[in-house]
C-alpha cells in the first residue's frame, strides 16, 4: 500500500483475531472462525444479513485495524481445541517472530502459521485496510526456558540488587532494553515484520518500559522502510527503577518526534495512549462507579477542551493541562496523541457506563456513549477504538478478560440488529467519515490548532469551540446535561447541521440548515453538535455577512453601517481597476524580459 502520510490521519480499530469472528454469529464459514482466514473471509453477515468481519470493516472507514499479539505466544496450547478454557489476549511471548499457530489451520505443519499470517495481511490490504501489530518486547511468558536466559544467562532482563527479576511490567520478568544485544534484537524484530509481512505499524504494549534509546532506533529503522508505518504505544511510568528521564513514557514523549527541531523531519512520530481523555470522559478504569464527563461528573469541561485539542503544551506552565493530577506530559505535536475511550483493557464504554450510572434506560446510556464516541472523533490527535465500541460491546463487566474464554471476548455481531446499538454504529461510521472529510479535525501543528480555534466555552457541562481549515469554519458542541442547553458567541447565520443529536450528514450538500441568532444556538441534551458555518450569505439588503474566521461576534458584524458597505463596493471597484491596469504593464514587461533572456522560472 502507498505510504500512509500523517498518523494525525489514522482512525484506528483494535480487535482479537479469535474474537473477531469465532461468534457463529459473524457468518464466517465453521472452519475460518477465530483463524487468519476468518479475518478476510468476504461476504459474512450476522442473523439479520448485516455486514460483519471484513465486509463490516471495510464499511466502518477505518484506515488501520489494531491486531492483538499476532506472534506465538504461549498460553494457548495449540494442539488442543480452542475452548473457553484455551483462551488468551496473548501478551505471553514465546516466539516473537513467528506467527501464532492456534489461527493457522493446521498448527501441526509450521508453513501454514506463515502462509495464512501473510495471506491475512494482504487480504486486508486488498480491501484498502493497513495493519498494526502489537507487539510485547517489555517481558517473555517464561524467563527460565526463554531463549534469552539459555544464550546469554542475566543479560537479556532486569534485575535488583538482591539478584531478583525487576517486575514492574507485572509479568515477573523485564526485559533490559537498554542492552545493546536486547535493543538490536527489538528493532531487527520490528523490521522483519514490516519488510516481511507488510504490516503497516506496531503498538508497543507496556512502552513505557523501555528506554528511549531503543525507541529512537526503531523509529529511525522503519523510516528507512516507509515513514508512514505508525508506532503507537502504552507510555505509563510504571514505576521502574530505571532513570526515568531516559524511559519513553508520557513526559518524555517529545524526544521521539521527528516532525521538527527535536528529530530527523522525516514526518514520523512514536504515539501515546491518552488516557487523560479516556478516564476524563467515563471515569478512572480503576473505579468501577467512578464517572466522567459524559456519565454526569462536574468540572471535566477543561479537561476534556485540552485533551481535544491534541495536549498542547503549556511553556509558561512547564506542562501539559491533560493529566488527571500530574501536569507532565509533554507531546510535540497532536500526532502523538493516540485518542480513545475504550480499549482491550479495563471494561468496555457500555460496561463502565452500566454500573457507573445504573439508572439509565438503554436510549439514554446510547446518548452517552455517543457523546463519548463523538469527543473521541472530534479530537486533534489519533482516533482509536475497540472494535464492538460503536454498537456497545459489553463482556458481561469483565474488566480484564484476558483469559475469559470466548464466551465473553467474542464479538457478538447480532447487537447490530438493536434499534440502539445499530443506531450507534451508523453514528460512528458518520463520525469517521466527517473525520476523514474535514481537515479541521486533523491538525497535528499545536501552532496552527491554537490560530486556527477560538474556544467558546467550557463550563456547566458545555465544551464547545470554533476550529477553521481552508475549506470551511466548524463549531463544535459537546452537551454532557441532561437537558438542552444554548451557546453564544457564535457568528449569526446559515449553519449546515453536520452532526446533531445522534445523526451525523458528513455531505454538507445533503445536510440541513439551521439559522443563528446573536442569542446563540440551543445543543440538546447528551448530545454532540457540529455546525458548519455557510459562507457567502447575503442579508436581505443583498449584502454579503460576516464569516466567523475573524472572530467578530454577530452583533460586531450587524454594526457595520449600510453607507460603509456601499463605500466599500466603491473602493473595491476602484481596487480592481488599478490591479487590471497593474496586471497589463507587468504582463507586457514579461513579454519584454521573454523576448530578451528566454522563457525563465519563477
Amino acid at each position: 500500500m502507498p505510504s500512509f502520510g500523517s498518523s494525525s490521519n489514522a482512525v484506528i480499530a483494535e480487535t482479537h483475531i479469535r474474537d473477531l469472528t469465532k461468534n457463529a454469529n459473524s457468518g464466517v464459514s465453521e472452519a475460518n472462525r477465530g483463524k487468519y482466514l476468518g479475518v478476510v473471509e468476504e461476504g459474512t453477515t450476522n442473523s439479520q444479513g448485516k455486514a460483519t468481519g471484513l465486509d463490516y470493516l471495510k464499511q466502518l472507514g477505518i484506515t488501520h485495524v489494531q491486531i492483538q499479539p499476532m506472534f506465538d505466544y504461549a498460553s494457548v496450547d495449540e494442539t488442543k481445541a480452542l475452548d473457553d478454557s484455551n483462551y488468551n489476549w496473548g501478551y505471553d511471548p514465546e516466539n516473537y517472530n513467528v506467527p501464532e499457530g492456534s489461527y493457522s489451520s493446521n498448527a501441526s505443519d509450521p508453513s501454514t502459521r506463515i502462509v495464512e499470517a501473510k495471506e491475512m495481511v494482504n487480504g486486508l490490504h486488498k480491501n484498502g485496510l493497513r495493519v498494526i501489530m502489537d507487539v510485547v518486547y517489555n517481558h517473555v511468558a517464561d524467563a527460565s526456558t526463554n531463549p534469552f536466559n539459555l544464550t546469554v544467562p542475566g543479560y537479556y532482563f532486569r534485575y535488583n540488587a538482591d539478584g531478583s527479576m525487576v517486575n514492574n511490567s507485572g509479568c515477573g520478568n523485564d526485559t533490559a532494553s537498554e542492552r545493546a544485544m536486547m535493543r538490536k534484537y527489538i528493532v531487527d524484530s520490528v523490521t522483519y515484520w514490516a519488510k516481511n509481512y507488510n504490516v503497516d505499524g506496531f503498538r508497543f504494549d507496556l512502552m513505557g518500559l523501555e528506554d528511549l534509546e531503543t525507541m529512537k532506533e526503531v523509529r529511525a529503522a522503519l523510516d528507512k522502510i516507509d515513514p508512514g508505518i505508525i508506532i503507537v504505544g502504552e507510555g505509563w511510568d510504571m514505576n521502574t527503577t530505571m532513570d526515568k528521564s531516559k524511559m519513553s513514557i508520557q513526559p518524555n514523549a517529545y524526544e521521539l518526534d521527528n516532525t521538527g527541531s527535536n528529530g530527523t523531519k522525516t514526518g514520523s512520530t512514536v504515539s501515546f495512549f491518552n488516557d487523560s481523555i479516556r478516564d476524563g470522559l467515563k471515569g478512572s478504569v480503576f473505579s468501577d462507579t467512578d464517572t466522567g464527563f459524559v456519565s454526569g461528573k462536574k468540572d471535566q469541561e477543561n479537561l476534556i477542551l485540552h485533551n481535544m485539542l491534541g495536549c498542547p503544551y503549556d511553556t509558561n506552565e512547564g506542562a501539559t493541562t491533560c493529566w488527571n493530577g500530574n501536569a507532565q506530559d509533554h507531546y510535540q505535536t497532536a500526532s502523538q496523541v493516540v485518542q480513545y475511550a475504550e480499549i482491550h483493557d479495563n471494561m468496555t464504554l457500555y460496561d463502565k457506563l452500566v454500573k457507573s450510572v445504573p439508572g439509565d434506560d438503554e436510549a439514554t446510556r446510547t446518548k452517552r456513549a455517543e457523546l463519548a464516541d463523538a469527543t473521541v472523533f472530534l479530537s486533534q490527535g489519533i482516533s482509536e477504538i475497540q472494535l464492538g465500541q460503536e454498537f456497545q460491546r459489553t463482556k458481561n463487566g469483565d474488566g480484564n478478560s484476558y483469559k475469559s474464554g470466548d464466551s465473553v471476548n467474542a464479538i457478538d455481531w447480532d447487537r447490530l440488529n438493536d434499534a440502539n446499538y445499530g443506531a450507534n454504529a451508523e453514528y460512528v461510521k458518520g463520525l469517521i467519515a466527517l473525520r476523514k472529510k474535514v481537515a479541521a479535525f486533523r491538525m497535528s501543528d499545536y501552532d496552527q490548532i491554537a490560530n486556527n480555534t477560538k474556544v467558546l466555552q467550557a463550563k456547566d457541562g458545555v465544551v464547545a469551540y470554533q476550529v477553521k481549515d481552508d475549506d470551511g469554519t466548524y463549531v463544535v458542541i459537546l452537551n454532557a446535561n441532561d437537558a438542552d442547553s444554548t451557546v453564544s458567541g457564535l457568528t449569526a447565520g446559515d449553519y449546515k447541521l453536520l452532526v446533531s443529536d445522534g445523526t451525523v450528514t458528513a455531505d454538507a450538500s445533503k445536510a440541513k440548515t439551521a439559522a443563528i441568532t446573536d442569542a446563540g444556538y440551543t445543543a440538546p441534551a447528551l448530545s454532540a453538535t457540529v455546525l458548519a458555518f455557510v459562507p457567502s450569505q447575503k442579508d436581505d439588503n443583498g449584502n454579503t455577512a460576516a464569516k466567523p474566521q475573524d472572530g467578530k461576534s454577530a452583533a460586531q458584524a450587524a454594526n457595520q453601517p449600510a453607507d460603509l458597505a456601499k463605500t466599500g463596493a466603491s473602493v473595491a471597484g476602484a481596487i480592481l481597476v488599478c490591479l487590471a491596469l497593474a496586471l497589463a504593464g507587468a504582463m507586457s514587461l514579461a513579454g519584454e524580459r521573454r523576448a530578451k533572456h528566454g522563457a525563465y522560472r519563477d
